[in-house]
């Protein structure tokens, strides 16, 4: 029995020992297995593969420290950002990304958050790397109501990523506040890549532009392209390769003239851009920008066909191609660009942008204008003179069709009496590919009872260059007030064509003929004519000259009616802008002009003009303007002085 025992005691013994010496090994292979998965882990992540280390971390639970796995997760959801931003994928795919990137940022704040202490460095963290992800996916509102929210919590953000607050800043159109935020950045950080920091001075120059800062603005891009060198040599090739960031930088520099209103200098740099790379897309979606402030639009839409062919999808380009669709009056082509712009990226400044032009587009159009003598006595207008008339227009109807109507009154006092003149006019407009065109009724009053007139008008654009145009009129509302009073009513027929080189030169010849009932002919040229003489970002003059002429074919009529007379009247135009923030705009002006006139039978003598106006555009959709005009001429053989107002007032609601 004891022998028994002692040998159950000895087989224990040594099964303790045994199962001692096999755990010994289990448990080293365990901790060695996971050092190695810790080496993989950490490799990875030196090698910048943070998706492949966080793979790996939780095949093997453990291998690393819980502080080790927030940050491997805060660095793939910081990769997806970055995918996200890259400009090169499709607005879609980029999207996706990014949502996938909010996604987990929220993930993963509502995990660590309840953590407390030991992960607020983390949360604080992911929150601030979702301020890129918010840009990235456009939502701009959002980036600035979580910049807020960080700065009552009470945590510091690094200056890089107050580059996305300002970038959404200026998305939201708040340039100044946007310019506080870029400063702050390109003067604290210094040592962000070449790319995000070229990126930030490009954000700071579009700030003061829209600032209306634009001498600070070409100095910030002038000093951003001497940054960037021409060359780039890469480790391992012998050749020299172009710098993308340095043609980046002098594109923007090529758009800062564009504007500034420079846009013979815009034209011109970017002219020899375009022939240097031909194949770029965005420098074309560029040139047809210029071409289209121009008054090119035709000429914009070529350069945008060659663009298409190159990116058909560029939102610059189909941007550009909305607005000369719209300068073109192609409305169903402008609005298919439009509907693939919103369901691509709604939330884009270009889409935005055309967006408010196509509501503006589609809106009714109520237009008011009266003017009037404050001094004046002459023999054509008579005294205390005044002429109103208000005309509404409807909304587009099937894109091209717009029905209008309108009120109107006159008066005038004269040696013979006192003449006032109502009329109402009703007719129907259409607007499209070059061609505008009326036709209307009218009932007219102006004490010999209510007679009916008529009147049709067409303008049509034969290129970028030449407009002709012309009108006839039965009865016509332009007919003297004073040849009204004698129950003198009128015909015409007018022929109008315009040749326009650019926005900064034209001339325009208008002759009508007129047949008064009392048998009178009258012949009358018009030739007017602008150019330019200096530009700046709110400061223009402009040199202009108007020739007149008219020949009646009677001696006598109880209506200002002279032989044969001609005026000549050149003048000089300046305008200053005193206020522009995006489509507000207050702006002034001051014209000057001295000439001579000759009528038959009475000699000459000297003309002399000054004129005062006010405009006042508010967001596209309300326009206000008022003007003040003191001239002295003769009136056959008279001289008279007269002092005009001219009030105007254009709605679309």
């Amino acid at each position: 029995m004891k022998r028994f025992a002692s040998a159950m005691f000895t087989t224990l013994s040594l099964t303790v020992v045994s199962a001692h010496s096999v755990a010994q090994p289990a448990q080293t292979q365990n901790e060695a297995a996971l050092a190695s998965a810790r080496a993989e882990i950490l490799g990875l992540e030196r090698a910048g593969l943070p998706w492949l280390a966080l793979q790996a971390a939780q095949r093997n639970p453990g291998a690393i420290t819980p502080p080790k796995m927030r940050q491997l997760e805060a660095d793939y959801a910081a990769e997806l950002t970055r995918l996200a931003v890259i400009t090169t994928r499709q607005e879609s795919e980029r999207f996706r990304i990014a949502d996938r990137a909010l996604a987990m940022y929220d993930d993963l704040i509502a995990k660590w958050t309840p953590l407390g202490a030991p992960a607020a460095r983390d949360v604080a963290r992911v929150r601030i790397d979702r301020l890129e992800a918010l840009r990235a996916r456009n939502l701009m509102a959002s980036v600035i109501h979580e910049y807020q929210t960080l700065l009552r919590d009470g945590i510091a953000i690094p200056p890089y990523a107050m580059a996305h607050v300002a970038a959404a800043h200026l998305h939201q159109r708040r340039p100044d506040d946007a310019r506080r935020f870029y400063e702050l950045v390109n003067d604290t950080d210094n040592d962000l890549p070449p790319e995000t920091r070229l990126d930030n001075q490009i954000g700071l120059f579009y700030s003061l532009v829209e600032s209306e800062q634009h001498d600070q603005a070409r100095r910030v891009i002038e000093a951003a392209v001497h940054e960037q060198p021409i060359w780039l040599y890469r480790k391992g090739n012998p050749n020299r390769v172009g710098n993308p960031l340095r043609l980046h930088a002098e594109h923007t520099e090529a758009l800062s003239y564009l504007y500034a209103d420079d846009t013979v200098e815009a034209e011109e740099r970017l002219a020899h851009m375009v022939t240097a790379a031909p194949n770029n897309a965005g420098l074309r979606a560029s040139m047809a920008a210029v071409y289209r402030e121009r008054d090119q639009p035709r000429r914009a839409d070529t350069e945008l066909k060659i663009a298409e062919t190159l990116e058909p999808r560029a939102i610059a380009v189909e941007a550009e191609q909305f607005q000369v669709a719209m300068d073109l009056g192609q409305w169903e082509h402008a609005e298919a660009l439009l509907d693939d712009l919103q369901q691509r990226t709604p939330e884009h400044a270009l889409t935005l942008n055309a967006t408010r032009r196509w509501a503006n587009h589609n809106k009714a159009e109520l237009q008011v204008s009266a003017q009037g003598g404050l001094v004046s006595d002459t023999p054509v207008s008579g005294e205390n003179d005044l002429t109103m008339e208000t005309v509404l227009y409807s909304a587009p109807i099937n894109y091209n069709w717009r029905p209008f109507a309108g009120v109107g009154y006159a008066q005038g006092d004269f040696e013979e009496g006192s003449t006032h003149f109502r009329w109402t006019r009703a007719g129907v407009q259409w607007q499209g590919k070059g061609l505008t065109a009326e036709i209307e009724g009218s009932a007219q009053r102006y004490g010999h009872g209510t007679r009916p007139g008529a009147r049709a008008a067409a303008y049509y654009d034969l290129n970028d260059h030449w407009q002709i145009g012309g009108e006839v009129a039965w009865r016509s509302i332009e007919t003297p007030v004073r040849a009204l009073h004698h129950n003198i009513s009128s015909n015409s027929l007018t022929a109008y064509t315009r040749w326009r080189a650019n926005e900064r030169r034209e001339w325009s010849l208008t002759a009508t003929a007129s047949r008064f009932s009392d048998s009178n002919k009258r012949l009358s040229l018009l030739l007017s004519g602008r150019e330019r003489l200096y530009t700046s970002p709110h400061i223009k003059a402009d040199a202009l000259l108007g020739i007149y002429a008219s020949r009646n074919s009677q001696r006598d009529a109880p209506y200002f009616n002279p032989r044969a007379d001609i005026e000549v009247l050149p003048a000089i135009r300046v305008s200053h802008i005193l206020y522009r923030r995006y489509e507000r705009r207050l702006e002034h002006a001051l014209t000057l002009g001295g000439g001579i006139y000759a009528q038959r039978g009475y000699g000459s003598g000297g003309v002399a003009a000054a004129t005062y106006e006010v405009q006042y555009d508010h967001n596209r959709d309300i326009s206000v303007g008022a003007s003040l005009t003191g001239t002295t001429r003769p009136y056959d053989g008279n001289r008279e002085r007269e002092l005009r107002f001219m009030l105007n007032l254009n709605i679309r609601f």
